[in-house]
């Protein structure tokens, strides 16, 4: 074996690089900044995993694949850092630099919800941030030198990179994965979180008997009256219109005499119907929600199950009366900022949280696709 700092030849007599031992000691520094890059990315996979394999095992398990190979690159790098594993290792972080891209661009082939687009998360981007910085610094610095690769760094570049990477990857994980997610109508603040969403006083006190009874009542009520809106033309005929569009994929359908007349929580009288964009364009029935005006209280009939919640993020258009989700840029012309009077959901199949749990993408998603087994548009 060649000592430590001398070139390895191989066949022809040309020179490969870096020895196949552990490295020549002063290459340590950038081969730990390369090293600590990639377990970073590593980790994030699998942090992601467990998320990824609900949408498909397929999914899942190129998350566990990827962060195996990621960390042992890792350990390469640091104990037989050759030609061929620092160019086979940054190309194959590059490839997955270019599969985030295919994935968030037509989607993943396999599973419910094939050739639908991934939207972006703060996780993914930082993750892809870090595999595309491995193999853009290894490929433009280490292996195309034959005479030994003295791609030195000073020590302090792998403690402020080391730093750096932690940071991100232990904040990223730690912020996605315990602060609570708020979407409303499939739209949500960048970041996870959802501004301006109020619940008050959350209510954790166990319902009674008869509150139970109570929340079975209004759902079994609700569904069969909200069966008959399964068209949407019956619904538009009988006074509903659009007072919530997301991007075109879900739609919240509301019927102005009902959010008028005073009345709550009447199955007869439901003030909102929330429909959901197929891939053939037409809309499906999930759900109904009920509606009181601003500065009043939703009756919680069945306690803590029935929950009511109030929003102060949406764009509101006095005009066209209709609500509209924030972009990047703000509020659309002619709507600000307002805030919403208090509502309930109430879902036409099994949802995760309970019947009047909130609305949220993700959960809405899985669901629709348990429940009818077919996928959205979004």
């Amino acid at each position: 074996m060649a000592r430590s700092g001398q070139s390895q030849r191989g066949p022809h007599g040309r020179r490969w690089g870096v020895p196949l031992d552990s490295g020549p000691a002063e290459t340590l520094p950038l081969r730990g900044v390369l090293a600590t890059l990639s377990a970073g990315a590593a980790a994030l996979h699998l942090a992601l995993a467990p998320e990824h394999m609900s949408h498909h095992w397929t999914m899942g398990l190129s998350f566990y694949a990827a962060a195996a190979l990621q960390l042992l690159w890792s350990v390469l790098l640091l104990v037989r850092p050759t030609r061929q594993v620092m160019v086979v290792g940054a190309l194959a972080q590059a490839g997955a630099v270019g599969v985030y891209f295919v994935v968030h661009a037509v989607g993943w082939p396999f599973g419910p919800e094939a050739w639908q687009p991934e939207a972006h998360e703060l996780a993914g981007i930082v993750c892809c941030a870090l595999e595309a910085a491995a193999a853009l610094v290894t490929l433009a610095l280490a292996p195309w030198r034959e005479s030994g690769v003295p791609f030195r760094a000073p020590r302090l570049l792998l403690v402020t990179v080391g730093a750096v990477v932690v940071a991100l990857t232990g904040g990223t994980v730690a912020y996605g994965g315990t602060t609570e997610t708020h979407h409303h109508d499939g739209a949500a603040v960048a970041g996870g979180h959802a501004h301006g969403h109020s619940h008050g006083t959350v209510d954790t006190t166990p319902p009674t008997a008869a509150q139970r009874a109570a929340a079975d009542r209004l759902l079994v009520a609700t569904r069969a009256s909200m069966a008959r809106y399964q068209d949407v033309a019956v619904a538009e005929k009988a006074g509903y219109r659009v007072i919530h569009n997301a991007g075109d994929r879900l739609l919240h359908y509301g019927n102005p005499a009902y959010m008028a007349d005073g009345r709550t929580l009447d199955p007869n009288r439901i003030e909102s119907l929330v429909y959901v964009r197929l891939p053939s364009r037409d809309l499906l029935l999930v759900g109904a929600m009920y509606m009181v005006p601003r500065g009043q209280t939703g009756p919680q009939i069945g306690g803590s199950l029935t929950q009511w919640h109030e929003h102060d993020d949406l764009c509101l258009d006095p005009v066209k009366g209709i609500a509209i989700s924030q972009t990047a840029t703000g509020c659309p012309p002619g709507s600000k900022v307002g805030r919403t009077g208090q509502m309930m959901h109430v879902w036409a199949f099994d949802y995760p949280g309970g019947p009047f749990a909130e609305l949220d993408p993700n959960s809405l998603r899985i669901s629709v696709l348990r429940h009818f087994g077919i996928g959205t548009t979004g």
